[in-house]
């Protein structure tokens, strides 16, 4: 069935007017989602060559579209992920986000790719291991660490966590997400605690000498 229905759009492929290359990609979107991904090895090249070819001649949103059915259904093929990752943003970050992206992949993409957006991608990813977040601490912005923080399926190292706590301090966005975390070692804990701790007694600090001001006031009246 998978053959026949290749077949179908691939002939049609062939000096398809473009009005009609987002009906034909959005049918091979539907033979890769009714299958759940599951392209049989003798037609993964053939389904490739008809998506690369539609691709190519479709507009952004019917790219898009596509690009979200490849990240929701299994592992898509590797050749064809690669070619729609040197598409533009809207285009790459579904397959970025949630797309079945090995981890050495992804270093890869940190190599080629070093804008703060790509970085806020991979740090949104849910289950990114070890390798990849220490990178991110290293490399990526506030912003983006911050995103990793509240990311409560990233595994984060001893190392990674130190670093972060250290940003919680001034930062209260980095301490509000590190705070729900439940894999926040009890060291980093107790840290945070002191910092609200403090806080809290600088605001009281900070109450009790604006009293303070007001009856001085009020007495030299």
């Amino acid at each position: 069935m998978q053959e026949a229905l290749l077949n179908r759009i691939g002939e049609e492929t062939h000096g398809v007017a473009s009005e009609r290359r987002g009906l034909l990609l959005r049918q091979l979107g539907d033979v890769y989602a009714a299958h759940r991904g599951r392209i049989q090895s003798e037609l993964v090249d053939r389904f490739i060559d008809i998506a690369v070819t539609l691709l190519d001649g479709a507009t952004l949103f019917e790219r898009m579209a596509f690009a979200n059915v490849l990240a929701d259904y299994g592992d898509a093929p590797a050749r064809l992920v690669d070619h729609m990752l040197r598409d533009v943003y809207l285009v790459a970050r579904p397959l970025i986000e949630r797309g079945a992206l090995s981890q050495d992949r992804l270093m890869e993409l940190m190599d080629d790719d070093k804008r703060e957006l790509t970085y806020l991608m991979i740090a949104q990813r849910p289950k990114t291991k070890v390798a990849v977040t220490d990178r991110l601490v290293e490399e990526g912005s506030v912003k983006v660490l911050v995103a990793l923080a509240g990311n409560a399926g990233a595994e984060l190292s001893a190392k990674a966590f130190e670093a972060l706590g250290d940003i919680a301090i001034e930062n209260p966005d980095m301490d509000a997400a590190l705070a729900n975390r439940a894999d926040l070692p009890p060291s980093i804990a107790k840290r945070l605690m002191r910092r609200v701790s403090k806080g809290a007694e600088d605001r009281v600090s900070s109450l009790m000498a604006r009293d303070l001001g007001k009856k001085k006031t009020l007495v030299l009246r």
